[in-house]
């Protein structure tokens, strides 16, 4: 037994100093950060494939990011055309109302005054035209002065625009000034639905006095809901109408919903980005205005040098591949990278990796052995 133990230890020892030994040629063997020598135990311990990148067609997608988005045209602020009181509202934001539903009661003296405005200059205006009748048919039989004939007329002209003013104020104001009567006459405004909406804000409640200015509740149709995406301007000419997208959302990113591309921008922001607008095919609720999203957009099949995924390294933000310089011999050296298609890689530069070797199997491990005998 106690020979069996010193064998035992023995062979741990020479172990631990043939370790060392190799480690200690690694170490002395690589001549900058970037550049790795095995020796010819550990690269055969090291199982490394390297073959050259070959040319096929690859389509590559675009990722952008964007959020979703209602079009001006369906936002509506709501204001009231003369200021007022609030005496009833019911609403709350994400409340959906039906075109034509009460979405408030407003209510204020001003309007009873614009109604009688309108009613008393209607009378008169009537007064007006049959005095001006009279006084044309006086002229017309030498019975009457053209100075009188004049004095109608400009008083029958100034009512009937003053009625034509009023009789606008009132329909603005929801009233029909065809049908509005003495019996009519009221002192509240009932705003109502312009569409079918969902409440997406509220900003008065009961009591408050509201002006013109002010923006009483904003209502949003989501039925044109759309994408807005923001594209670099070095991606412009890859991007088109009708492309299609996939969109997702961070927090369920395997839920992925189909779109195309309706517009693009043609005005560059600061930061050299563009719009890109795209529709959904199908509109899924739950995709909210305001929200956040990533896109990937599909682009053109083209011939280019690719390479097997596993061979491509993402480290300290950047991509490497290791380049078989000689037998034993490798070269760490950052690639730049396109797109991906079922699990290949295009390699767009530098030029010189496209006739070279690369590992494509074995890479995680020879960074590992260069990381480790750099430090």
């Amino acid at each position: 037994m106690k020979t069996l133990f010193n064998t035992a230890v023995l062979f741990l020892l020479l172990t631990f100093i043939g370790c060392s030994h190799a480690t200690t040629e690694v170490s002395k063997q690589t001549s900058s950060d970037n550049m790795l020598h095995l020796t010819p135990e550990q690269e055969k311990s090291t199982a490394i494939v390297a073959v050259k990148p070959r040319k096929q067609e690859i389509s590559r997608l675009l990722r952008l990011n964007g959020k979703i988005e209602v079009p001006p045209q369906n936002i509506l602020s709501v204001s009231v055309p003369m200021g007022g009181f609030v005496r009833d509202i019911k609403l709350l934001p994400g409340m959906h109302v039906k075109k034509g539903d009460l979405l408030a009661v407003v209510e204020d003296q001003s309007y009873v005054q614009l109604q009688q405005d309108f009613l008393t200059a209607k009378t008169q205006l009537i007064k007006a035209e049959a005095e001006y009748n009279r006084q044309s048919a006086l002229s017309a039989s030498q019975a009457g002065s053209d100075k009188a004939l004049q004095a109608a007329e400009a008083d029958y002209q100034t009512l009937k625009v003053s009625v034509g003013a009023l009789a606008e104020k009132v329909r603005l104001m929801g009233w029909s000034p065809t049908t509005l009567t003495v019996e009519k006459i009221s002192g509240v405004v009932r705003i109502t639905a312009p569409f079918d909406a969902f409440v997406s804000k509220v900003n008065v409640n009961l009591g408050k006095y509201v002006n013109t200015s002010d923006i009483l509740f904003e209502l949003m149709n989501i039925d044109d809901v759309h994408l807005n995406l923001q594209a670099f301007e070095r991606d412009l000419p890859e991007l088109a109408i009708d492309q299609h997208v996939l969109a997702f959302n961070n927090s369920d990113a395997k839920n992925k919903h189909q779109g195309r591309i309706i517009l693009i921008s043609h005005d560059l922001s600061a930061d050299r980005t563009v719009e890109v607008h795209c529709h959904f095919d199908q509109y899924d609720p739950a995709l909210l205005p305001g929200m956040y999203m990533q896109a990937e957009v599909e682009l053109k099949h083209h011939e280019a040098m690719v390479v097997k995924e596993s061979a491509v390294l993402f480290y300290n933000n950047k991509n490497y591949v290791f380049v078989k310089k000689n037998k034993g011999v490798y070269a760490m050296t950052e690639v730049e990278t396109g797109g991906t298609e079922n699990g290949w890689i295009e390699l767009v530069g530098p030029a010189a990796v496209h006739t070279s070797e690369l590992v494509e199997q074995g890479g995680w491990t020879l960074l590992m052995l260069l990381k480790n005998t750099s430090e």
